[in-house]
C-alpha cells in the first residue's frame, strides 16, 4: 500500500510540474543527444507522451509531434514566465534589476603561499573564486563587514581580510579546537587579525548579528541543516545586505533522521532543530526527497560520468561492499564495526561478496560466522 501511495505521489507531482510548464516553450533532450524544441501542448493523464507543436528539429520544422516520455533526458524552459507564487515572482524581479559584470564573477585570485599551505585543491580553488565575487557583491549591496558560520580552521576569513581592505572579517565555528587552531594559524600566515568566536548557530542566533549595521553573512560547506539555518538567520535580521552561502551534504539536512539503518549511539541524545532544513518554504512543505536523493545532489554529476567513460574503471567494488554491509546490519552487527580495506586486486571475481567478506571481516569472526549461517552462504 506505501508503495502505491509513493507513486501516486509521484505521479501527481509530475502532473502538477508538466502543468506548470504548459504552453511554454521548451527544449527538449532526447537520447542519442539529440536535441529538439517546441512548445508544449498537453501531457498525457498517463504521463507516457507529450505533445509539441512548432517542434524544431535538426532537419526541419513540425508543425505537431508526439514524443514519448520514454524518449526524455531532460527538459529545459526559461523561468521568466513561468507562474511562481507571488513571493518568488518578486524575487526574480529583484534579480533581473540587479546587473553583474559576468566577467566580474569569473574572476580568479591566486592565495599566497602560506594561504594555500594545507588547504584542499577543492576548497583553494573555491576560495580563489570567492574572494572576487565578494567584491563584486560589496559593490551592489555595500557591508562593512563579513560573518563567515562554520569557518572551521579559518582559510576563507584568512584570504579574505588580507584581499579585501576596509572590511572587518569575523569567523564564527562551533568547536572549540578549530576555533584555537584557526587562531594559531591567523599568527602565522595572516597580518590582519580575524575575529574568531566559539558559538553553536542556529536560526535563532539574531544576537550574533546584533552590533553590525551593514552585514554579509556566508558559508563554505555549510552542512547539513546549517546551510539553511543561516538563510533563516539572514532573512530574520534587517541588517544583513547580502547572503553567500555553499552548502553542502544536504543529506544531512533534517537531522539526516530518514536514513536507512541509521547509526543511533548509545546513551547520546542528538538535539534535533524544531524546522526542517528542506523544505524550508511554506509554500513547497509537502515535498519530499528521500536520503538517497539529497546524497546524490552531492556529488559531481561529471566526475560519475568521466568516470562510467573510463576503459576498465570497474564499479562492481562498491557493489560488493554495499552487499556486504547490508548483510551485517541485517543480522543486528551494526555500523562502524571496524572493517578492512580491499581493494578488487585482492579478488579473483569481483562480484564475490564471500571473499570480500573473508577479507574485510578478519577483526569480526564470529559475527561473519553467524552472517554466513544466516544467509545460508556456506
Amino acid at each position: 500500500m506505501d508503495n502505491v501511495n509513493s507513486r501516486c505521489e509521484l505521479r501527481e507531482k509530475y502532473l502538477k510540474a508538466m502543468n506548470l510548464i504548459s504552453s511554454k516553450n521548451v527544449e527538449v533532450e532526447l537520447f542519442e543527444k539529440a536535441v529538439v524544441s517546441g512548445r508544449l501542448e498537453i501531457v498525457r493523464p498517463d504521463g507516457s507522451h507529450i505533445l509539441l507543436s512548432k517542434m524544431v528539429t535538426p532537419i526541419g520544422v513540425h508543425e505537431q509531434a508526439v514524443l514519448r516520455s520514454n524518449d526524455v533526458v531532460l527538459m529545459r524552459t526559461s523561468f521568466k514566465d513561468l507562474d511562481f507564487p507571488p513571493f518568488v515572482s518578486n524575487c526574480s524581479q529583484s534579480l533581473n534589476e540587479v546587473q553583474i559584470d559576468h566577467h566580474k564573477v569569473c574572476e580568479y585570485q591566486s592565495l599566497t603561499v602560506y594561504e594555500k599551505r594545507r588547504v584542499k585543491e577543492k576548497k583553494r580553488d573555491e576560495i580563489e573564486r570567492i574572494v572576487p565575487l565578494l567584491r563584486t557583491i560589496r559593490d551592489i549591496r555595500p557591508f562593512s563587514s563579513f560573518v563567515d558560520i562554520g569557518s572551521g580552521l579559518g582559510h576563507l576569513t584568512r584570504a579574505i581580510v588580507s584581499s579585501i581592505p576596509h572590511l572587518a572579517v569575523r569567523g564564527v565555528e562551533g568547536s572549540e579546537e578549530l576555533v584555537e587552531r584557526a587562531m594559531e594559524l591567523d599568527e602565522k600566515r595572516s597580518e590582519k587579525r580575524v575575529e574568531r568566536m566559539k558559538v553553536w548557530v542556529d536560526a535563532h542566533s539574531k544576537e550574533l548579528l546584533a552590533d553590525d549595521d551593514a552585514v554579509c553573512v556566508g558559508g563554505l560547506h555549510a552542512c547539513g541543516d546549517l546551510g539553511p539555518s543561516i538563510l533563516r538567520l539572514a532573512l530574520s535580521q534587517s541588517t544583513v545586505s547580502a547572503c553567500l552561502l555553499f552548502g553542502c551534504c544536504y543529506h544531512k539536512m533534517n537531522g539526516g533522521r530518514d536514513k536507512l539503518y541509521r547509526q543511533e549511539w548509545e546513551g547520546v541524545e542528538e538535539e534535533m532543530s524544531s524546522e526542517n532544513g528542506f523544505p524550508m518554504s511554506e509554500e513547497w512543505k509537502d515535498v519530499k526527497l528521500s536520503y538517497a536523493a539529497r546524497e546524490l545532489a552531492c556529488h559531481s554529476k561529471s566526475a560519475y560520468v568521466k568516470q562510467l567513460r573510463e576503459k576498465g574503471v570497474n564499479h562492481m567494488h562498491h557493489c560488493v561492499r554495499a552487499m556486504g554491509e547490508l548483510l551485517i546490519e541485517k543480522v543486528g552487527g551494526g555500523r562502524h564495526i571496524g572493517l578492512r580495506g580491499v581493494t578488487m586486486k585482492r579478488i579473483e571475481r569481483s562480484e564475490d561478496v564471500l571473499e570480500w567478506m573473508d577479507r574485510a571481516m578478519i577483526d569480526h569472526p564470529l559475527l561473519k560466522k553467524n552472517i554466513k549461517e544466516k544467509a545460508g552462504m556456506d
